[in-house]
């Protein structure tokens, strides 16, 4: 049987026309040579180092045998060649690739630029700070005293700025407009049982949002230089009757004011007049007070506990000394967690019952939460 030579010559005509044509991407070989670096942009810590590897490249990507030369290093830092990259046992460097160890001297922005054959690249450096010498108005506040944070020369705090002691956010409580400094709560300490008697702690902080002068625009998290002498968690005097109910301090307008407390809940519970289940009656409150003396004012009041208590508590807002069922306000008295309500209130005295509202059947015992803390924001 004869076989078809179509296919062997359609092939070989192919393979004609390749060998007379030859690659189609040889005219792009060695042609639109620029210079790369990885990292394109630098940025490090005040007093560190970071590598920076740059090569040539062709319009393929094609890494091209050169030598590079450091030029124009601005101030500030430090541009210098690491010997020790690509070096092979014979005492000779690879020459597709080289990098370079920049060491940031000074807050600035600085920038340096690599040569080769003519091909420039200009990498720009930005030197950011290790940490923020803010100052605290009060380095050992006492429990639910609010502190002040100002921004030292040079430096802002952005809008949102927060702060964190470890793992704990103080409470914004106000700004100053013009970035330079904001007021916060910061959240008290568990005392611990194995320190006889418990202390308070030295602890430094970190401020998320902090904006140099010099590279606007740019949220820095930065921890502080300075520390606080965080107060432990105690309970406050007289939380456990309306009659001796300790004040919470009325926010400014557009601002906040935060309370901690223990949760004993050993105060006497207001009269529910809507619950008529005995299982569910409450187990305990504690009673807190602000004072408003603008009228028709908008508040929101929020009742928090920890995430671990698998109790229910309730917010009641009362507009009279004796919390009567006819000054009783229920918004935030639901299975909520946090419970949180939204108010609009004449000027006068307002009394905030904390009460711990959970079965009291077995075999769910109350389980009692360890802290308690509200917030006022206006």
């Amino acid at each position: 049987m004869k076989r078809s030579m179509c296919g062997l010559v359609a092939l070989t005509m192919a393979a004609g026309l390749w060998s007379c044509n030859g690659d189609p991407t040889s005219d792009l070989q060695g042609s639109e040579k620029h210079v790369v670096a990885d990292p394109s942009t630098v940025v490090l810590g005040q007093g560190s180092q970071k590598f920076v590897v740059v090569q040539e490249v062709d319009a393929q990507g094609n890494q091209q045998a050169v030598n590079f030369t450091i030029r124009n290093v601005a101030p500030g830092i430090a541009v210098e060649e690491d010997p020790t990259y690509l070096a092979t046992t014979i005492g000779t460097n690879l020459e597709t690739s080289q990098r370079f160890i920049v060491t940031g001297n000074d807050l600035v922005n600085s920038s340096f630029t690599v040569e080769t054959n003519g091909d420039t690249l200009l990498i720009p450096v930005t030197v950011a700070p290790n940490d923020v010498p803010a100052t605290f108005s009060n380095p050992a506040p006492a429990l639910n005293q609010e502190l002040t944070v100002t921004a030292p020369a040079g430096y802002t705090f952005m809008p949102g700025a927060f702060i964190t002691f470890g793992a704990d956010v103080g409470v914004v409580t106000s700004r100053a407009p013009d970035g330079t400094s904001f007021s916060f709560v910061p959240q008290p300490l568990f005392p611990d049982p194995t320190e006889i008697p418990p202390t308070p702690k030295f602890r430094t902080a970190t401020i998320d949002s902090v904006e140099a002068a010099y590279i606007p625009g740019v949220p820095l998290t930065l921890p502080t230089v300075d520390s606080v002498l965080i107060p432990l968690l105690d309970t406050v005097p007289g939380h456990d009757a309306l009659g001796s109910a300790p004040v919470i301090p009325t926010p400014v307008q557009g601002g906040a004011s935060a309370f901690f407390d223990t949760g004993g809940f050993t105060g006497a519970d207001v009269v529910y007049p809507q619950v008529t289940d005995p299982p569910f009656a409450a187990n305990g409150a504690q009673y807190y007070q602000f004072t408003l003396t603008e009228p028709l004012d908008t508040v929101n009041i929020t009742l928090n506990w920890p995430a671990s208590s698998l109790a229910d508590l309730d917010l009641v807002l009362c507009s009279d000394a004796s919390c009567s069922p006819a000054g009783m306000n229920f918004v935030a008295a639901g299975a909520s967690h946090p419970e949180s309500g939204d108010y609009v209130l004449a000027a006068g005295t307002y009394y905030i019952a904390a009460i711990f509202f959970a079965s009291a059947v077995p075999p769910l015992p109350p389980d009692t939460p360890t802290r308690i803390d509200i917030t006022i924001t206006r």
